[in-house]
């Protein structure tokens, strides 16, 4: 399982139906790329461990590997191209030039 902190869309000041529209171009791509994979999207559902107090957004990916062994590290590098566009996607969206987690 893989987890990715993505920016927190309530102080971007997206609302939930733009940080979906985002999450889902993500989702598509990523089902495109491992169409087995198991893909979640949390609002305010991680804890940094440096601050545990303050949730962020996450999206999990979960890879099973009787299917994905011979090509896991190809999926993943895959994989983080694409929530890494999907974390730029949002901070454009909201008109931020830096990337927070």
């Amino acid at each position: 399982m893989s987890f990715y902190a993505l920016p927190d869309t309530c102080k971007l000041g997206l609302t939930e139906a733009q940080a979906y529209a985002v999450v889902w171009d993500a989702f598509q791509k990523i089902q495109e790329e491992a169409s087995r994979a198991m893909v979640y999207y949390g609002q305010e559902t991680g804890l940094k461990k440096e601050n545990p107090d303050k949730p962020y957004d996450e999206i999990g990916i979960l890879l099973p590997i009787h299917e994905f062994e011979k090509k896991m590290l190809q999926h993943l590098d895959e994989i983080d191209g694409i929530v890494l566009a999907c974390r730029e996607k949002m901070m454009e969206k909201a008109g931020n030039d830096s990337l927070q987690l």
